[in-house]
């Protein structure tokens, strides 16, 4: 530990405030990086700007915990106002462990509470539009030997699936708390609705989840998203439901584990690194 840089009071109250916060945008970083700076003390000793300051706060996270903060550019949000399907990139910022995502001290909780956050993960994967898509290889050789009428009921061109950053997919709360009835094993029955209602919370508010925006229609009996809109161009269902999609906290904490669950690591977000 003699060896860690040593953090000034100031970075210290802005590494803090990123801790409590546990996912934050850069807008939002900025403004508490600005807040700091703005006492006498910060002025003098927090950093000439918020990239020189993550890099500082890095050096000395990565030295003594094998922590870091870690940032990624991700599109979350769908302009629903104007109908737009395409997505602003936002970059997120949070503290992750270093450890490998089977040791990532992060998700320590009970056998029964992980088993029901991975199949919560599972699930989303499983709803993305491109799973288990195949290489862009294969892609444009499926373009060549398609049908036109088989072109027709593809997800877009393969130009824009190759573009798209992490999993659109997304299910509703309720369901999500169903999926308790599907542990099996020595999981089985393990978790009450409050229990599982909990750890959804606990998901959202730390970041792991993050509210779906768009315009949702009814569910599938899996409880899957399905995009479908009435004569009059609007969504037919899913009115005031609340839907769920993986949040920016997950990309950054569990890439290894995302990609092993099956989403094509093309799709995985940008890593900023700082330090």
């Amino acid at each position: 530990m003699s060896n860690v840089p040593p953090l000034t009071h100031p970075q210290q109250i802005f590494l803090q405030r990123i801790l409590a916060s546990h996912v934050l945008t850069n807008e939002a970083t900025q403004m508490i990086w600005d807040e700091v700076e703005a006492t006498p003390e910060g002025r003098q000793h927090l950093g000439p700007d918020l990239k020189k300051t993550l890099s500082i706060i890095n050096q000395s996270l990565k030295t003594g915990f094998n922590m870091e903060i870690r940032s990624i550019s991700l599109s979350l949000k769908e302009d629903e106002a104007s109908g737009s399907s395409e997505r602003a990139p936002t970059i997120y910022h949070t503290i992750v462990n270093c450890e490998p995502d089977h040791t990532n001290s992060s998700l320590t909780k009970t056998p029964h509470d992980l088993a029901f956050i991975r199949l919560i993960l599972e699930r989303l994967i499983e709803s993305c539009s491109d799973h288990g898509c195949e290489s862009e290889e294969d892609e444009d050789q499926e373009e060549q030997t398609t049908s036109s009428a088989g072109k027709r009921h593809r997800r877009g061109n393969s130009s824009h699936r190759k573009a798209m950053i992490g999993c659109d997919g997304s299910m509703s709360r309720m369901s999500l708390i169903n999926l308790r009835t599907e542990l099996s094993g020595p999981h089985k029955d393990k978790l009450s609705i409050n229990q599982v209602e909990n750890i959804i919370e606990n998901l959202e508010s730390e970041g792991w989840l993050f509210p779906a925006t768009s315009r949702r229609g009814p569910e599938t009996p899996e409880g899957r998203q399905v995009r479908r809109k009435n004569s009059s161009g609007n969504s037919d269902g899913g009115s005031g439901t609340t839907w769920l999609q993986l949040g920016p906290r997950t990309y950054m904490e569990l890439p290894d584990f995302l990609s092993e669950i099956g989403l094509n690591k093309s799709r995985l977000p940008q890593l900023i690194l700082y330090g």
